[in-house]
């Protein structure tokens, strides 16, 4: 949500090439909870929330939103390297206990091959 606006309606952008009218008319300030409460509506059957930031704000939310029947997936590390009990909720709230999914995965040394060199300096 680091746009300046966004667009919710359940029908969706119906004529893409107008996207930009849409988004002048109907368009408000960007805000995760009217995201949510947009969401939450019901008229989606599997909502997939995608953060790809590494906000530890947004982590501390996965919980809420597997609650909420939320997908999570996400590259951001906050979620799992940081307080044992958010990580030990988040796993209590995803599947295979729950059927909301949180997929992660996430690279170490910016994507080096690093593993190898540590192994070898042990």
């Amino acid at each position: 949500l680091r746009s300046s606006r966004m667009v919710l309606s359940h029908e969706g952008i119906t004529n893409l090439a107008e996207w930009e009218s849409e988004m002048k008319d109907h368009g408000q300030p960007p805000s995760l909870d009217a995201l949510l409460d947009h969401l939450q509506q019901g008229h989606l059957h599997h909502v997939a929330l995608v953060d790809c930031t590494s906000d530890e704000g947004l982590a501390q939310q996965y919980p809420q939103w597997l609650k909420g029947g939320f997908h999570i997936v996400t590259p951001n590390k906050k979620a799992f390297s940081g307080d044992l009990s958010l990580y030990n909720d988040i796993l209590a709230l995803s599947f295979p206990i729950t059927k909301v999914h949180c997929l992660y995965e996430a690279t170490v040394g910016a994507g080096l091959p690093v593993l190898h060199q540590l192994t070898e300096m042990l």
